[in-house]
Order: structure tokens, then sequence, then C-alpha cells
């Protein structure tokens, strides 16, 4: 299996579709992805965490309830992934019409860093709410959550959550256009949500 892939739990992520009243063509675009993609998810194939990720959020956004990443992958899941992160970075960078998640996992052990970008379009469409599902799979020291926004669609406030609690308040380095969280010691399966108006 690809370094960075995470086991799905195929079942679920079908039954929390068919609650949703999603074909997986409509699951597939609106998470930003093909309808391959998809298909194989629901194999439980081995896919990204970004990827799984996406599709947590575009449940989550269409039953009106949180579905986290930890909901969607198998139990056997945990036991690939005995490799220390020493530092997971995501970074969602929002544009006019698109989403671009990157992210980097750098592991304790292992070099290079492991690296993945997926573009979403109409992902986030023009609300005065919105929000952003992410978690992380496996052990990590540090978990960066970065969102940048678009010139044109500043935020007036953004908070983040776990499933534990509220985290503290984003470093923001530009206000309205830039702001980040750095959270030690997540545990494994925990999920966050960012939230801006």
């Amino acid at each position: 299996m690809p370094r960075g892939h995470v086991f799905p739990d195929g079942h679920a992520v079908a039954v929390l579709r068919g609650e949703a009243g999603l074909t997986q063509d409509e699951l597939a675009m609106r998470a930003g992805y093909g309808l391959r993609t998809i298909g194989k998810i629901e194999s439980s194939q081995p896919t990204t965490s970004p990827t799984l990720a996406a599709v947590a959020t575009v449940l989550s956004d269409s039953l009106g309830r949180s579905v986290r990443l930890c909901d969607l992958l198998s139990h056997a899941d945990e036991a690939t992934h005995a490799a220390s992160v020493v530092d997971h970075v995501q970074w969602l960078e929002l544009a006019a019409t698109s989403a671009v998640l990157t992210e980097m996992l750098a592991f304790r052990h292992r070099s290079p860093c492991v690296r993945s970008r997926i573009e979403s379009i109409e992902s986030f469409h023009r609300r005065e709410h919105q929000s952003f599902h992410t978690g992380v799979t496996q052990p990590t020291d540090c978990l960066t959550l970065l969102v940048h926004f678009a010139a044109d669609r500043p935020f007036k406030s953004i908070d983040g959550f776990s499933q534990r609690s509220a985290i503290s308040q984003p470093i923001e380095l530009l206000p309205g256009q830039l702001a980040f969280w750095r959270i030690a010691s997540p545990e494994p399966g925990e999920t966050f949500e960012l939230r801006w108006a």
C-alpha cells in the first residue's frame, strides 16, 4: 500500500451515502473526485486521508450532522500505521470557485515527506457559514491546520473544534485572509472542524 494511504470502511460510506440520498456520482462530484474513486472507497480499497476527509465533509453537509473521518475508517487500518509522524500539515486554500487541500506528512524515521494535493471544484459555495472537517489517522507529534481565504471572500470570524472540545483561537497571520492552528499530540482518530463566516 502506498505511504500515507488509509483503508476506508466501504460499507459505512455506502450506508451514509444512501442515508444522505446521494448517488455515487453525486458524492464524487461534490467531493471533487471521479466516480471511480468513490467506487474504490466503497469497495474498501486504500485511499488518501484527504480524499476520505472530502467525502466526510460532503456527507456531513448533506446529512446536517458531523461525519468524522474516523467514522469512515476500517478498524483494521489502525494496525497499518506503526510509524509515528513528526509533523502533519493540512493547508486548505479557498479560491473563488475551487478549494485546494494540500497535505504533508513528515515521518520520524522516513524520508522524504509524503505530500498530496487535491483540488475540489464548487466544494465551498458562497454561504454565510461554512465548515471543513478533517482529522488524524495515525500517531502525530503535531498537527497544523491552515486556511487561506481568497482576497474577495475574507472571513469575519473563524473557530476550530475537535470532537472533544473547542480548540484554541487561530493565530491570524493576515486578518480575514489566513489563519492557522498548531495542535500538539492529537489522538489518532481525532477529528476537527473549522467553521467560518
